[in-house]
């Protein structure tokens, strides 16, 4: 699965955010979880299970009906056998062809253990029925505003396959599933296996029906069923060793790069089934677009789920194309690591995420269509970096008590840093060590439930050495590493070079890594060139190179070359000066990258005064050429630099920092000889520049069609600016969300025109907007009410958000209690109070900012317009 989620982590900097301490100690749970305590009896309770799953779809907005028969082995164990199955109603219950009484306290049924035989197969069927979601999970509704056509998809992860049929709802209970499912005659009904035959049938009040049987499955998790049903447009290969299909509804349907999506599905098989010597292990591959989706994709058994946010309406730049084919990847790698073998509990979620990102890296690395996919892993980690410095930073590897435990450290440790330290582990034990443990792992545990040892055992028998050390210190502990390094020169020659290593006092660990060192000198016609590369293994806080001895003196030493290492590489005073006027000069674009991350994190661990930085960029930004490194400049202004100028308590000097930072932009994206990759990637950032720094007129001419003349804005670029124009209160806004709905009257056009109408500065209008959603009332998906709630304060609305932050501390307890889990975060994160001063009564400053600006600041999230719609 690949998030879009903001967790709590990731807002939480220099300073605090104000969270009302009884929701930190004393928020109520959500009732439907499953307890590891739980999930363990269960596992000696239970064997062998099989379900065979009937259920009733129609195109009304009513519960839907099922039957399900559960077989399996049981064994007693002194306690009642618990079903899960959240939130819906039991009809009947037959044990063993006989009606049972049951217990149902609308989590789960408990069946006392005389109603079962000890040590033998058991059948259960269960009738029920249950209403669609209403928050992208489970089994979700959604119908079409365009052509009123409707469709359903499931969304299960962690623990909602409960909320299609009573199962047994954990990873390690895995089941074959026999599904048979009456639908619309006009729909497309998928499943983790290809239809063995379709009927029409007949029901009273529904005269156009068909039943679509699916046969039984090989053994998976719940989880990673699906049921995705409606009138998709469908585009098929049938040529390939495996049969392939992409789908998506019908009004979205000229976004979809089809034959893109197709080809790199392709070269992602030919991939992964040679490099992991197992063939797929499932009978087709299905990838369905639907709406209002909570994540980025999901990897159900070869029924694979995706955002609609990867159709993009307008110029797909190379980035887009990276970023679906990186999905496709993904979720495809999941198919073996994650679905073939799965992880025992959810505290192994880690580790299934970080596998499928960094083999999908691997995946990419083998296309010559992405030469410099490298420069994007390390861009990402940039984020990885950032959380892992807060005070919020925890282990990759975590406790996960329950199932509303499992998403909490679902971060960009999850991602960057697991997948950084597979990475590192990588480099340790080598390519034939690596591929082989692989290999070695997939052949045992096919079909079967492992735990991280498992992995890391067979790469010890793989590398022919002990991991223990390796992986305690890189899994079970927090916080980065900084590598620096100590040199000294004589008769310009090296009489010596260090490696050193520290690590905050907080997180006080050093670690085994290895990176590799390069040597660079310096010449006024070619700049920096390398002179030496070596790769090195290094541990404590020292660890000296004798081979560098006699090299010449260099100009400049960057101790992670190509960025095989996950540390965090402190540049001297006197080299961060070289680079700060030469970085242009650099030959390598993974090192510009790497300098330019470097620069912005030391912004943002007060190392770096930002005018230090501001002159920086505006020399150098404009002297880059290459696109992935620009990706990475403006991603990290998006994403850390900007919430810092948002910050800023006076609007004159919020304004002149902002126009500063435009400049740039400005130049390229007027600049007729820029690419138009580069121009509508530098866009989204350009116009929350021009918003901060209150440009009106400038948005305005943007708008219409004047600001840039040789690009044409697409539609979700008009929004954009239309939502910073009605944040800004500029004349007629509403007319012009009004038209621009009516010109884009889908669900995109619905969730975008909501979001520009929340920024209007009204707080009356924003209250009447908010108060049906805390209230309960609204009838609005969480898609509509999180494109609301994410967009009511935007930069520069902070006393209208300080106006609410009463009205907030009261209803939070309330809202995280009664609404959906993704609504209820989306209110709790989107709506916080944004600083805290010392001056403040009842303020505490523990964590107060370390005083970039001479204040209190927090980072505030960057939200492209795709993600600002999402929960």
């Amino acid at each position: 699965m690949q998030a879009l989620r903001l967790p709590l982590r990731l807002l939480i900097t220099f300073g605090l955010i104000l969270i009302p301490t009884c929701l930190l100690i004393a928020a109520p749970m959500a009732p439907n979880r499953l307890l590891l305590t739980e999930a363990n009896l269960r596992s000696k309770q239970i064997s062998d299970v099989h379900y065979d799953l009937a259920v009733e779809l129609s195109e009304e907005d009513k519960p839907f009906q099922g039957t399900v028969l559960l077989d399996f082995n049981f064994a007693a164990q002194g306690e009642a056998l618990r079903i899960d199955f959240g939130g819906g109603n039991v009809k009947s219950i037959a044990i063993n062809g006989k009606d049972a009484k049951f217990k149902y306290d609308g989590a789960a049924i408990y069946l006392a253990e005389n109603l079962l035989k000890n040590q033998a197969n058991n059948q259960v069927q269960i009738k029920y029925e249950h209403p669609y979601s209403r928050d992208g999970n489970g089994l979700y509704r959604f119908q079409d505003p365009v052509d009123k056509q409707i469709y359903v998809f499931t969304h299960f992860e962690p623990y909602e396959a409960n909320t299609l049929f009573p199962c047994f709802d954990q990873p390690d209970l895995k089941a074959s599933y026999k599904l048979k499912v009456t639908a619309p005659a006009s729909w497309t009904v998928v499943s983790a296996v290809r239809e063995d035959k379709v009927a029409s049938a007949q029901k009273k009040g529904q005269p156009d029906l068909k039943v679509w049987d699916f046969p039984r499955t090989t053994r998976f998790s719940t989880y990673l069923i699906s049921l995705h049903a409606g009138p998709y447009q469908i585009w098929e290969d049938k040529s390939f060793r495996y049969p392939l299909r992409v789908m998506a509804r019908r009004s979205l349907a000229e976004f979809v790069p089809h034959e893109e999506w197709l080809a790199a599905t392709r070269r992602g098989f030919d991939y992964f089934d040679k490099t992991f010597a197992y063939a797929y292990p499932f009978i087709k591959y299905d990838q369905v677009v639907v709406p209002d989706f909570n994540a980025g994709a999901m990897e159900n058994v070869a029924a694979v789920t995706f955002s609609e946010r990867f159709l993009i309406r307008g110029h797909r730049t190379q980035a887009h194309k990276e970023g679906l084919s990186h999905t496709i990847l993904h979720e495809m790698a999941h198919m073996w690591f994650g679905n073939l073998v799965t992880m025992r509990w959810w505290n192994d979620l880690w580790l299934n995420e970080s596998f499928a990102t960094y083999a999908s890296t691997l995946a990419m690395a083998a296309d010559p269509r992405f030469p410099k996919i490298w420069l994007g892993n390390s861009r990402s980690k940039a984020g990885a970096y950032a959380a892992d410095d807060l005070v919020t930073t925890h282990p990759i590897v975590a406790d996960i008590p329950h199932t509303d435990a499992a998403m909490a450290n679902f971060d960009a440790i999850t991602y960057g840093k697991g997948a950084a330290f597979l990475k590192q582990l990588h480099f340790v034990i080598g390519d034939k060590a690596f591929y082989e443990g692989l290999q070695a792992y997939f052949k045992k545990y096919a079909f079967q439930n492992t735990e991280v040892g498992d992995l890391i055992s067979a790469f010890e028998s793989s590398a022919g050495r002990s991991l223990a050390n390796f992986t305690r210190d890189w899994l079970q502990t927090a916080g980065p590493n900084t590598l620096s390094v100590d040199l000294q020169c004589k008769s310009g020659k090296l009489e010596s070079l260090a490696l050193l290593q520290s690590a905050p006092a907080a997180f006080p660990t050093l670690r085994e890594h290895r990176t590799k060192v390069g040597l660079y000198r310096f010449s006024p016609n070619t700049g920096f060139s390398l002179i030496r590369q070596e790769a090195l293994s290094y541990q404590g806080a020292r660890t000296d190179w004798p081979q560098a001895k006699g090299l010449p003196c260099p100009d400049l030493v960057f101790p992670n070359d190509e960025d095989y290492d996950y540390v965090k590489v402190e540049l001297d005073e006197q080299t961060r000066e070289k680079v700060q006027k030469m970085v242009h000069l650099i030959p390598k674009p993974q090192m510009r990258m790497m300098i330019w991350l470097q620069m912005a994190s030391m912004v943002e661990n007060a190392q770096l005064p930002l005018n230090s930085y501001l002159g920086f960029y505006k020399d150098q930004m404009p002297r880059e050429k290459d696109y992935e490194v620009l990706r990475a400049i403006d991603g990290t202004l998006g994403r850390n630099l900007l919430g810092y100028v948002e910050s800023l308590p006076d609007p004159k000097q919020r304004q002149s920092v902002a126009e500063q930072l435009m400049l740039p932009y400005q130049k390229r994206l007027t600049d007729s000889k820029t690419d138009s990759d580069v121009r509508n990637t530098l866009f989204d950032t350009y116009v929350q520049l021009l918003t901060l720094a209150q440009k009106n007129t400038e948005l305005s001419a943007l708008f219409k069609g004047e600001g840039i003349k040789s690009m044409k804005l697409n539609q979700d670029q008009r929004w954009e600016v239309l939502q910073g124009l009605s944040g800004l209160a500029y004349p007629n806004s509403k007319e012009l969300i009004a038209k621009e709905l009516a010109r884009d009257p889908g669900s995109f056009g619905q969730k975008e025109a909501l979001a520009a109408e929340a920024r209007w500065p009204d707080y009356k209008a924003k209250l009447a907007l908010l108060e049906p959603i805390v209230s309960q009332k609204s009838k609005l998906s969480a898609a509509y009410r999180s494109a609301i709630i994410s967009n009511l304060f935007p930069a520069g609305q902070e006393d209208q958000r300080k106006q609410y932050a009463e009205t907030y501390r009261k209803t939070v307890p309330d809202v995280v209690k009664k609404l959906e889990p993704g609504v209820a975060r989306n209110y709790v994160m989107s709506l916080l109070p944004l600083r805290c001063h010392p001056r403040q009564v009842n303020c505490d400053t523990t964590h107060a900012g370390r005083g970039i600006f001479g204040f209190d600041s927090q980072r505030a999230p960057r939200r492209s317009p795709a993600e600002r719609t999402l929960s």
